[in-house]
């Protein structure tokens, strides 16, 4: 009994329908039989064991059938369940066993050449049942420098490549309701090795995760067909550190604020306003030349007309830019 006043009904000698009470109580205590021995189905060098309901690394409630496995003669047998399937194994060694970030660890079973001679319970409900096992983990964010399959328990995910990454993602039918958050530290794009990602805007699956920007981040959302971003974003606040040009250049993704001091005119390469919308740039010149832009697309304070002016030859002369999504405005300035 669970203590002195049990919540669990008791059966009385003489009680009639016995079987139907009884019945009643293993039902509900029946959660804590999962990866139980099954005394039924086990025999000679067969173990049974109870199925039941974990909770899946991914956080998705899993569901495992009774079953059997097959255990070793005459040596000791470790079995073990995924955290990313549940399905229960078993081996003599002892890989799987203790690696208990990925597997949990069911029984030990001694076996002789016929049977089994003893075993040891090593189930720990609450970590299978949510407490500890599933989606109440907490694992700490990967690093991934080139092509990888994203793993059970890699769900904050950092992208630091030196050229365009593919990520394989698992099956979105296997993890719903699975999260998983993905930043690139590198001015490289992420895209998935399938046409299983439906973007922010639309509802039409591609393969684009992270476009070829620094500091920008993702979250997924598997909705059992296919990873859905529910939210994204970027690092652009982290960058303020000015820097200090004394000819022509193109602008960084980490460069927000830049002072011009060069013997002649300069002109900057400003990247596409299209990819990303919202940045803001100020630019400042300490020298009596002016700053110009590469293309025609920089919109002055007073018109709607694009050109390429952005400083006048004046010392102390300053401009504020923002991105529109299609050219670069001027928003304050002297």
């Amino acid at each position: 009994m669970s203590d002195y006043s049990t919540p669990l009904g008791s059966i009385a000698i003489g009680q009639g329908d016995q079987a139907t009470k009884a019945n009643g109580l293993f039902n509900a205590t029946s959660p804590a039989a999962l990866y139980g021995l099954n005394y039924a189905t086990t025999t000679g060098l067969t173990f049974g064991y109870h199925g039941g309901h974990p909770t899946l690394s991914s956080g998705a409630i899993g569901t495992i059938a009774d079953g059997t496995l097959t255990l070793t003669a005459s040596t000791t047998n470790y079995i073990t369940a995924p955290k990313e399937t549940g399905t229960p194994g078993t081996s003599t060694a002892t890989t799987n066993w203790n690696d208990t970030a990925n597997y949990w660890r069911l029984y030990s079973v001694v076996t002789n050449t016929t049977g089994i001679t003893g075993h040891t319970d090593y189930r720990e409900i609450g970590k299978m049942t949510g407490g500890g096992g599933g989606s109440g983990t907490s694992y700490a964010p990967v690093t991934k420098t080139t092509a990888f399959t994203l793993g059970a328990n890699e769900n904050e995910v950092i992208v630091n490549g030196s050229a365009s990454i593919t990520a394989t993602l698992p099956a979105a039918s296997s993890f719903v309701g699975r999260k998983v958050r993905i930043k690139t530290r590198a001015a490289y794009p992420v895209i998935s090795a399938s046409s299983n990602v439906k973007p922010i805007d639309t509802d039409t699956a591609g393969t684009a995760i992270l476009p070829g920007i620094a500091g920008r981040w993702v979250e997924l959302l598997s909705d059992g067909t296919n990873w859905v971003v529910m939210s994204q974003g970027g690092d652009d606040n982290e960058f303020t550190a000015a820097v200090t040009k004394t000819g022509d250049f193109t602008l960084a993704i980490s460069e927000q604020f830049v002072i011009c001091n060069g013997s002649a005119s300069i002109t900057v390469t400003l990247p596409s306003a299209a990819t990303r919308p919202g940045r803001a740039v100020t630019i400042k010149t300490r020298a009596a030349y002016p700053v110009v832009s590469a293309s025609s697309n920089v919109k002055p304070l007073d018109t709607d007309t694009a050109g390429t002016a952005i400083l006048a030859a004046t010392a102390g002369k300053w401009a504020q830019m923002v991105s529109d999504g299609t050219d670069w405005i001027i928003m304050a300035g002297n």
